[in-house]
């Protein structure tokens, strides 16, 4: 799905969440964030502490709408970010954001004014269905979504570090 310009919606909550939206409102959509286990029950494991469920929910020309229950790490939420502030400062080189649990894999290039993300939202992993669509978004629309980004990882840190502590 491209398209032409148009507002992108403004999306509020005091939820943490963030979306991509592109430029004709087609957005992509992450929210009801929450550690999947108490710092108590991760026991000293990483993975275990830095795991957080969320909903991916992608909403296609104000009809389509297909959500998945997922889960990313802590440090996937920062590599979004990292992955997303690099493609705006850089044109044609194409990154890939792909978590640990293969819910989303996005494709992510700068293209002269815009930013193309090629995406694959696997609704129920090695068994299917799976949506796949581009978006076109502005600048401005992503610089939008790293704010939210750095919301939603001030709402979710990593609790332990790699070696555990």
């Amino acid at each position: 799905m491209l398209g032409a310009a148009q507002t992108a919606p403004i999306i509020m909550s005091d939820e943490p969440m963030f979306a991509i939206v592109d430029t004709t409102g087609n957005a992509l959509r992450f929210d009801r964030f929450a550690y999947e286990r108490s710092l108590e029950s991760a026991r000293g494991d990483w993975h275990d502490a830095n795991w957080v469920r969320c909903r991916i929910t992608l909403n296609v020309s104000r009809a389509t709408k297909q959500s998945v229950d997922a889960e990313l790490l802590t440090t996937e939420i920062v590599e979004l970010s990292n992955i997303l502030r690099a493609t705006l400062s850089s044109f044609g080189a194409e990154q890939t954001f792909e978590p640990t649990e293969p819910y989303i894999k996005l494709r992510i290039a700068r293209r002269d004014t815009h930013v193309n993300i090629g995406a694959r939202l696997d609704l129920a992993p090695a068994v299917g269905p799976v949506i796949e669509f581009v978006f076109e978004c502005r600048p401005e629309e992503i610089g939008a979504t790293l704010d939210a980004i750095g919301r939603v990882h001030e709402a979710f840190p990593e609790r332990l570090t790699q070696s555990g502590t």
